[in-house]
């Protein structure tokens, strides 16, 4: 069972950063190549500096996309292996002394139920049978309604997180566009993802 777990593992684990990085692709925005760029070297080298920050950022963007993610992963794994509840997590949700603001509590509290939701995901497919994500997801969601009914409440947690970050850091406007433009494109990729998965 454990060699299953751990086969499963790695096609979630493969499946969450390739649609992580396709997410941060449609979001982060990329520098444009304009002609005066190219006829003048100066402008040219600027674009290379402005292209190896934008390859930064799309990094930086897979990696906080995943967070909750890997986390729920690993619990999801070591309760199935253990037979036992996992909350291993916890730790990494804290942030210092900030964790004792209201805004932080909350925005902690909201991390929680997100990697709960997504763990309770994770667990169902681990134990499901497959050989790629979307056979897993057809085996453990029986219809289009199943799925669609599970990534709503992943909307919902993910939203309240978002309005969680938004409420701690007080970001200009570009960081608020940002956040919608995730928004959007993440409903737009799961809508396509149901389609592509169930017909």
């Amino acid at each position: 069972m454990s060699e299953s777990f751990q086969k499963n593992q790695q096609i979630i684990l493969d499946y969450e950063r390739k649609f992580a990085s396709e997410l941060a692709v449609k979001v982060v925005e990329k520098p444009a190549l304009t002609i005066w760029r190219i006829i003048m070297p100066l402008l040219l080298i600027y674009h290379a500096v402005k292209l190896k920050e934008y390859k930064q950022d799309i990094s930086i963007f897979t990696q906080g996309v995943m967070k909750s993610k890997l986390l729920a992963l690993g619990s999801a794994y070591n309760e199935l292996r253990s037979n036992l509840p996992s909350h291993d997590y916890l730790h990494s949700l804290e942030v210092g002394e900030d964790s004792t603001t209201p805004n932080m509590k909350l925005f902690i509290t909201r991390q929680k139920a997100e990697v709960e939701l997504i763990k309770s995901h994770y667990k169902k497919l681990l134990k499901s049978s497959g050989t790629d994500y979307e056979s897993l997801l057809r085996n453990v969601y029986k219809n289009r309604g199943q799925y669609r009914n599970y990534l709503l409440k992943l909307e919902k947690t993910e939203q309240d997180i978002q309005d969680s970050i938004l409420k701690i850091h007080h970001p200009g406007s570009v960081a608020r566009e940002m956040s919608l433009s995730m928004q959007l494109a993440l409903k737009e990729m799961r809508k396509e993802e149901i389609k592509r998965v169930f017909g």
